[in-house]
């Protein structure tokens, strides 16, 4: 908390509650994990949603089975309850947050994408979200005006039986859906054919030996500003230790700004931009 949140905090003045984190690949205790008993739970329940969601929803199943996250869950929880009170709602995956800021109600979930995840492991669903994570949290947030997920593991990391729902529900339930793990910072708008659409950010990060210098390495993030019709995100990179710079050659406007823009589609501009896409590939 010191090294990281404290100073982050202090240096944009802002208080702790607006500091949101998901757990990430690295924070997962894999000394709890089982391999025998992972490729057990792969081949029984780790093979299509409705076998994820029985066991999601079983609680003998997820609690005896979830002591890999015990540790994150556990610092999640003791850092949000002192400070966010009622406002913070804990999941044993996901969890949630509400905030009021000048007069908007913002809902965030913390979608957990690495409960299943073990570097030993010759399991190849190492990555599984679960839909019921997004199901759940809509009962915290859906009266929330703007509604965004963070989770790791990018939507397009996820397994084949679930990838293409999961991107649907994130359309249908969330304005933004953050994700992190790779090293290379991307911002797209997803539309899907039911007129639904969202802001895909993806964040260059890595705090191993902050290793500026090299490319693949270089720390990212992103400045959105979301207004009730178009979005604009510009993006700034590391360049020297502590020093970043804003990426002039990012964006799509073409003029040099650095300045992604996108118009907030309505549903059925939505779909015909699905549409269009579908049809391009």
């Amino acid at each position: 908390k010191s090294i990281v949140i404290d100073v982050i905090c202090d240096k944009l003045s802002i208080s702790a509650d607006r500091f949101i984190f998901t757990p990430g690949n690295h924070d997962v205790n894999t000394a709890k994990a089982n391999e025998l008993e992972d490729e057990t739970i792969e081949r029984r329940y780790m093979i299509g949603e409705e076998q994820v969601s029985q066991f999601i929803k079983d609680p003998n199943l997820l609690g005896k089975r979830s002591q890999r996250i015990e540790d994150v869950k556990k610092f999640e929880n003791g850092f949000y309850t002192d400070i966010m009170g009622e406002k913070y709602h804990y999941g044993i995956l996901a969890s949630n947050f509400i905030y009021t800021i000048k007069g908007k109600s913002i809902g965030i979930t913390s979608l957990n994408t690495v409960w299943r995840y073990n570097d030993e492991s010759k399991c190849s669903n190492k990555i599984v979200l679960g839909i019921d994570q997004i199901i759940d949290s809509q009962q915290t947030i859906k009266d929330c005006r703007i509604k965004l997920a963070i989770t790791h593991y990018d939507y397009l990391e996820l397994p084949d039986f679930e990838k293409d729902r999961v991107k649907e529900m994130i359309a249908q339930n969330f304005d933004v859906f953050f994700a992190g793990h790779t090293h290379s910072s991307t911002v797209d708008f997803i539309s899907t054919s039911s007129g639904n659409s969202f802001l895909h950010v993806k964040t260059a990060g890595s705090l191993i030996a902050n290793k500026y210098i090299s490319s693949d390495y270089q720390n990212a993030f992103h400045i959105i500003s979301y207004y009730t019709d178009h979005i604009e995100v510009i993006l700034y990179k590391q360049e020297n230790g502590q020093f970043f710079k804003q990426d002039k050659s990012f964006g799509n406007t073409g003029d040099g700004t650095g300045i992604y823009y996108e118009q907030i589609p309505t549903k059925k501009k939505s779909a015909e931009l699905a549409m269009m896409r579908e049809q391009q590939e």
